[in-house]
């Protein structure tokens, strides 16, 4: 059985998925640029966050670019929380990722820090269905197929 953080990210991955149509349809009338970015975290924050123990006082980094609703804070539900955890994709049966982008193994010292799920369409990756890859933040960005990847939560020092 998938532990509770990958069961939670898979499904905020078939949320927005199963969504996508619809709310990019709202955000093309919706009052502020940020629509898209703003439903985006407050849905990480709500089916992700949400699913951990509320004891543990969790709070992820944000989603993506997180929200722009709450001033100078990327959050939604908690914008005054600093990020206390990040989730880390766990390449299972230990194979080498490649990056989607250059066709070329992840370096091996390189942290696998989620930031997004995206969509990898002839050469270059998208905020958009079919949300079948992984944007990887860390300093230097990588695309990597979601096939295959367990997700763990990392606390942040």
């Amino acid at each position: 059985m998938k532990n509770n953080v990958t069961n939670a990210i898979n499904c905020y991955r078939a949320v927005i998925t199963a969504a996508w149509a619809d709310i990019t349809k709202i955000a093309s009338f919706a009052k502020t640029d940020s629509y898209l970015d703003d439903w985006l975290q407050s849905n990480w924050e709500m089916i992700v966050e949400c699913s951990l123990p509320p004891e543990a006082q969790v709070f992820l980094r944000v989603y993506g670019e997180g929200a722009d609703c709450n001033g100078s804070s990327s959050r939604v539900w908690s914008p005054t929380a600093d990020a206390t955890h990040c989730v880390i994709c766990k390449v299972l049966a230990k194979k080498i990722p490649i990056d989607l982008l250059t066709n070329k193994p992840v370096p091996s010292h390189v942290p696998l820090i989620f930031d997004k799920f995206v969509a990898y369409k002839e050469g270059w990756y998208y905020g958009e269905t079919p949300f079948d890859s992984v944007f990887i933040d860390c300093g230097v960005g990588y695309v990597i197929p979601v096939q295959g990847l367990d997700f763990v939560l990392q606390k942040l020092e």
